[in-house]
Formats: structure tokens, sequence, C-alpha cells
């Protein structure tokens, strides 16, 4: 009896083992081209041409704030993209990734008054990365502001499509992102 135990116990302990390791999440190809292509394009939104920091209304020692939201119904951004992402971008933007909207959109508390982006930030929806070819097509949702209806808030985005290109050291924008949507 007692050797059947200890059979059952190694059994047991080899299964917590094997799905503990399966858990760890390791940067895969796939992770890795997405992060990349991810940060070319955030950093299109957090530098000017000059390569100047925006808004120039910050500090040396600021970082300007970036909300993250997957684009389209039922879109994810895997958890070790956003960590490698957040990771790229740590010098020059503090990058939250959002579930909710108003996680990144403060209302105004008076009538009138303009919704904006938290902490002069910018918000923005991301298409998926796909998943090969050296030269990809990104379209991303830049919000705008909002219009308060009567029963409901319709947020106002502006779709701008990003060609980003592998270059041996990573990847790189190719010129101006085409204006799809104007707000």
């Amino acid at each position: 009896m007692e050797r059947r135990q200890a059979a059952l116990a190694s059994v047991l302990a080899l299964a917590s083992a094997m799905a503990l390791a399966s858990c760890v999440d390791q940067a895969g190809p796939d992770d890795t081209r997405a992060s990349e292509v991810y940060t070319a394009v955030v950093r299109w939104f957090v530098h000017d041409e000059t390569g100047a920091a925006v808004p120039a209304t910050l500090a040396d020692d600021e970082r300007f704030h970036v909300f993250l939201e997957p684009r389209g119904e039922g879109g994810r951004i895997d958890l070790q993209v956003q960590t490698e992402l957040i990771d790229d971008l740590a010098g020059v933007a503090e990058v939250r990734f959002i579930d909710a909207i108003d996680e990144a959109i403060e209302r105004p508390a008076e009538e009138g008054g303009a919704a904006e982006v938290r902490d002069e930030g910018v918000l923005l929806r991301l298409d998926p990365v796909p998943e090969d070819g050296d030269r990809v097509e990104l379209d991303v949702d830049r919000w705008l502001h909002s219009i308060d209806g009567a029963d409901e808030v319709e947020e106002v985005f502006e779709t701008l499509r990003f060609e980003v290109v592998s270059r041996g050291d990573g990847w790189q924008l190719v010129g101006e992102p085409e204006v799809l949507t104007p707000g």
C-alpha cells in the first residue's frame, strides 16, 4: 500500500511540475515579432519627425502616456507581447493596456466640457500583427473625441494604416501612415 501511495505521490508531483512549467510565458518568435511591430508603431505617436518627445510640455523625466487596447471585437494582445512592449518603451512612454475605454478617457464633470485622454496621453486600438512576411500593414485607431448623444456617448476614432518592414536589426516604419478614416 505504501508503494502505491509513494508512486501516486510521485506521479502527482511530476504532473504538477509539468503543469507549472507550461504556465511559464516564454517569448516565441510570433510574440517577439508582434511586440517589435507594435513598438515601431507606438514610437511614431510618442515622437515627432525630429525625434523630440510629444507633447513638448513633457519634462525630461516624464514619459508620454499611451493607452492600448486590441482593435476589433474579441481581439486580444498576448500577455508576453504586452510585457515586451512595456519594456521596449519604458524609457519614453508609460504604456497601459486597458479593458474598457473609461480607463483611458476622462469625462468632464460639468456639462459642455470636453472628454480627453488621461494624463495628456493617446488612446490607440491595435490590429493583430500578421504571423508571416517581412512587410506588415497594420491598422491603428487613434481616439480623437467623444460625441455625447441623448442615450449614449459615441467615441470618434481616426484610423491610420502603417507599413512596417523587417530590417535585420528589427522592425521599422516606412514613410508616414495613410489616413483611412479621418475623424
